[in-house]
């Protein structure tokens, strides 16, 4: 009896400072559940921002309009070349002598590809698309060895292509007149 008494005490005092152990065990479980619950809605709310940030980045970028396709589409178009960020893309195409409006053109063609905008500034002008204003004929194709009477026009396009006035005049000066060299020589020089 003495013994029945003390384990019902035993159980008074549990009960009184852990609660029911069954109604413990169950509330352990629903908190847990409604923590999990939780973080699995946090983490929803989490991947559609950070989709909605990477849309808007594209579309700051100029990568994408407003009618942008699907993301299973992107992901199926085929890259020559490593798919940067567009500012990071940009600041790399600057750091080359590039100017930062033709850049970010050029990046916008090439889907935000570095190497492909790259080889569009370097490469002769060609047709853009409808929204752009056309190119302004540098004589490149027609013309491919320049003489040195033509440098102004020569100079001109290497100080559009973000180059300063003196380095492109060396540069021509060095290259003979040929502004493809003159531009190749500049853009090795910019990488180093």
């Amino acid at each position: 009896m003495v013994r029945r008494a003390i384990e019902a005490s035993m159980d008074d005092l549990v009960i009184r400072i852990n609660g029911d152990v069954a109604n413990a065990l169950e509330k352990a479980l629903e908190q847990s559940k409604a923590l999990e619950a939780t973080e699995r809605r946090q983490r929803e709310v989490e991947s559609r921002d950070l989709a909605k940030a990477r849309e808007m980045s594209r579309l700051e970028a100029g990568i994408l309009d407003s009618d942008s396709e699907d993301e299973g589409a992107r992901c199926a178009r085929p890259s020559v070349g490593v798919v940067r960020r567009h500012p990071v893309a940009v600041e790399e195409l600057v750091d080359m002598g590039f100017a930062p409006e033709a850049a970010a053109r050029a990046l916008r063609d090439a889907a935000g590809d570095v190497a492909t905008a790259a080889v569009m500034l370097t490469g002769p002008p060609t047709k853009r698309p409808r929204h752009e204003k056309e190119p302004v004929d540098l004589g490149v194709q027609s013309a491919p060895r320049q003489t040195l009477g033509s440098l102004p026009e020569s100079i001109m396009s290497l100080i559009e292509m973000g180059f300063n006035e003196a380095v492109a005049v060396q540069a021509l000066s060095d290259a003979g007149g040929d502004l493809s060299v003159a531009a190749a020589m500049l853009l090795s020089t910019a990488k180093a």
